[in-house]
Order: C-alpha cells, then structure tokens, then sequence
C-alpha cells in the first residue's frame, strides 16, 4: 500500500497486544501497540525523555526498543528518568526503553482500533521480524493509519484503498478472503472516542440547566413573597411622608441582603462539588471562572427582579387600602 497508493502521504502498521511485565516485584498485565515507526509522528508524539523510533528500526535484526507512555513511567517505574537505556522484560524478552513519551500523549481504543481491542496503549514498540518481510508478514491482523494528502477526499481514498486490495488479492492467493474494513478519518475516530464523555456532559448540562431554572423560579418566589409580605411595613412609610426611592433601596437592602448570603453559600458548595467532576470536563475547568460568573449573573439578576416587581406593585398601593386588607 505504501508503493501503490496515491492519495496517502504517510501509512504506518499498528497490532495491539497484551503483554507480562516482570521487572517490578509482582508481574502485571499490560497493554502494548507494535507499530512501524511512522505512527507515533502521525497524531504528534513527542517524546519527553529520548526518542521515538527511527525509521531503519522498521528493518528486520534490529534491537528490541520500547517507548513507554507517561501513565506507565509513572506508575510502574516511579518517574525514574534513568530507565531510558535501561531493559524491561516484557513476556519474557528484554526490550531496551529508549523513550518516554509526553504526559499530553494519549490514545485510546478509538483512535487506534487495534484487533485486540485494549482500551488504551501503555507502550509502543516496533513490529515483530515478519511485520517488515514484505512476501510473508505473519499475522494479518494489523490496523492502517495513514494521512492523506491535500486535497483528497474520502471516497477518493477509499477508492484507491480498493483497487489496491483487489489487486493484493490476486497478486497472493492466500489473502483473497481477508477483507478492508472499518475505514475513517482520524477526526471520525477523535469524535467517536469523546462519544461517552460528549454525552455524560450533555446530559450533566441539561441536568445543570434545569437545576438552574429551578434555582431562579425558587430565589424569585421566595423573594416577591419577602416583599410582598412586608407590603403593611411600606404601607405605613408612605403614608407617614417616605419617598419611594427610600422605599424602593430599604427593600433592595433587605433582599439583596437575604440573596447575597444564599449566592456565597451556593459558590462554596459548587468550589467544593467540583472534586468529583475532575476526569469529566473536556477543554474547561471545573471551576472555569465564565460559567460561575454567568451563573453568578444570573441569579442575582433574578434575584434583583424579585425585590424590584413587587416593590413597584407595593409603592402603588393605595396605603389606606394595604393597611385596612392587613
């Protein structure tokens, strides 16, 4: 595919597997990609300590190399920077690390779909011998990601993808019931693996919203029933000679007062709720500074119509009138 296609500028193998690690004092299970060595660049892999491969470690008889991700370096091996260079026993076989790769470097299962379908990779490492002998490559099982050109499309790649796996087939006998299958673009597979977090947000959101909408029927009916309650209390300052806006600020004094000491409440408990949302969030803080502000906004929006609407209602009033019905 590399030689015959023409709408990729770069491809690269990928086969997932499980693996035994036996370095540290009890064997642990993890999980590994064998790639060639262009599929690290390809999502923008960079390495924090070392390298990434090369690509003359596609070359059948090389050394047995290992790029371990941040996760595992941490976990497994403290952080220790010295154990690039170093071997690792991986199933047995020493494998020499010779990078570790970014904190900010993460795949998983959607964007690299490999046939063993482990969730996330914890290590990277270069195909077995019969991956890179072009007449008999072993196993069949491998995953293609490949970049496209500029310019080309979708259903021009798939095309080429085509008449380049037909002709595979007649040129090797063997493989003319292995099929092509599963084909998209990275940004598919990027948007189909944030799938579960877009719709745990979604429906947080939603649930968020109409928390809110509660919370602002809730804080207005109870501040127009404060005022309105104390409509005798303006009642008797009007007719005693009491301007209106003396009226007007003595009630937004009283329940902004009462609105203020809720809205500090309600900030401390969400500063504090957002612990348990840290892994949810794509892209923003829990604590992002615009939405508390805007919800902040909000509320005291609310709260400012709660006392202004009756207030008005009650400065209109007849005084006579209020106090009789009292």
């Amino acid at each position: 595919m590399v030689t015959q296609n023409h709408v990729f500028e770069d491809t690269a193998l990928a086969l997932g597997d499980s693996f035994t690690l036996t370095d540290r004092l009890k064997a642990i299970k993890v999980d590994g990609i064998r790639a060639t060595s262009s599929l690290l660049p390809m999502p923008g892999a960079k390495p924090l300590l070392g390298r990434i491969f090369l690509p003359e470690e596609d070359q059948p008889g090389k050394p047995a190399t290992v790029v371990l991700t941040y996760g595992l370096w941490q976990r497994e091996f403290a952080g220790d920077p010295s154990i690039v260079g170093r071997a690792i026993t991986l199933d047995g076989h020493a494998y020499t690390v010779v990078g570790i790769l970014s904190a900010s470097f993460r795949v998983n299962h959607e964007v690299i779909p490999t046939v063993a379908g482990i969730d996330k990779p914890e290590f990277f490492m270069p195909p077995l011998d019969e991956a890179k002998n072009p007449t008999n490559y072993g196993s069949e099982n491998y995953n293609i990601l490949a970049r496209l050109k500029p310019g080309v499309t979708m259903p021009q790649a798939q095309s080429d993808i085509d008449v380049i796996a037909a002709r595979h087939r007649e040129e090797n006998s063997s493989d003319r019931d292995v099929p092509v299958y599963d084909i998209a673009t990275m940004d598919q597979r990027v948007q189909d693996s944030m799938a579960r977090q877009r719709f745990a947000m979604t429906m947080l959101g939603g649930f968020a919203g109409f928390a809110m909408i509660l919370a602002a029927v809730g804080v207005y009916g109870v501040m127009s029933f404060l005022v309105t309650q104390g409509t005798a209390d303006i009642a008797i300052r009007m007719a005693l000679g009491a301007r209106r806006g003396t009226i007007l600020s003595l009630v937004f004094q009283r329940g902004m007062g009462l609105a203020l000491v809720g809205i500090v409440a309600g900030v401390i408990g969400a500063l504090g709720l957002t612990r348990m949302m840290n892994s949810m969030p794509f892209g923003v803080k829990p604590t992002d500074p615009f939405t508390f502000l805007s919800v902040l906004a909000l509320l005291l929006f609310v709260a400012l119509s709660a006392c202004l609407f009756p207030a008005r209602r009650a400065m209109h009033t007849d005084p006579m009138a209020a106090l009789r019905t009292e």
